[in-house]
């Protein structure tokens, strides 16, 4: 008969296995292209949705969003990759908010306040507690700072409420004051921040970052997740956004 090569296999057939991930065998329907018109149902449904707004989840995901307060793509506790609340905000917003966020705060700390301001410091020291109004101290030592420009002690600001009305303006002039040649103990401030995070810390975000819902529901879930699960990580997350926030 006919020789065969020592090399040559015999081809066995291939069987190949589909997957779709799931242990219950159950298949996921494909995100794809639409065939044909929506039904009257259908395109009711989407006419609220388009009206209330798509929450985040279901537009970067591609998903078809409903009504529920969370919907239902937001529901599932267990979805992973998605730790973010149901939250229906126009993403143009967020950039917006955002914005300018710490002119004025940078308007004054960019003026000349700087070593070569100074001709020197106060031998004296005097206790002060500081406070941002949430219950608690923090104990500082400062000494009185003798400088050659003194306006930059002179502190303006313009406060806003009433969309009918002018902003108000505000000028006021600082005390000549420097913390202590220890500076400021940083055990001291690491207690200060954690009465916050164990106390207060929703209350701070309300107040610090008003008019900013899409920050302010991240913050609150990620203490929240922190309060339920205690992991240290998140703890000190929390406590850098108190201390370049407070």
């Amino acid at each position: 008969g006919q020789r065969k090569s020592p090399t040559s296999k015999t081809a066995k057939p291939v069987i190949r296995r589909t997957s779709n991930g799931r242990k219950d065998g159950s298949v996921e329907k494909k995100v794809g292209r639409r065939r044909g018109p929506l039904s009257e149902e259908q395109r009711k449904q989407a006419g609220e949705i388009r009206k209330l707004r798509a929450c985040l989840r279901c537009k970067f995901l591609k998903k078809t969003c409903d009504k529920g307060e969370p919907c239902g793509g937001c529901q599932p506790s267990h979805a992973r990759l998605w730790q973010v609340p149901c939250t229906r905000i126009d993403i143009k917003d967020i950039n917006y908010f955002l914005k300018g966020w710490k002119v004025d705060y940078e308007r004054h700390t960019s003026r000349n306040v700087s070593v070569f301001n100074v001709k020197g410091f106060s031998p004296n020291e005097t206790l002060m507690w500081i406070t941002h109004g949430y219950g608690f101290a923090l104990p500082v030592y400062v000494r009185e700072v003798y400088v050659n420009d003194e306006s930059v002690f002179q502190v303006d600001w313009v406060e806003s409420h009433l969309t009918d009305q002018e902003p108000i303006e505000f000028d006021i002039r600082t005390d000549r004051l420097d913390v202590g040649a220890k500076g400021v103990s940083v055990d001291a401030l690491s207690a200060y921040l954690d009465k916050h995070i164990d106390g207060p810390f929703e209350e701070f975000i309300d107040d610090h970052f008003e008019g900013t819902p899409f920050i302010t529901e991240i913050l609150k879930t990620a203490h929240r997740f922190y309060v339920k699960e205690k992991m240290p990580v998140i703890r000190k997350a929390l406590k850098l956004v108190l201390a370049y926030n407070l």
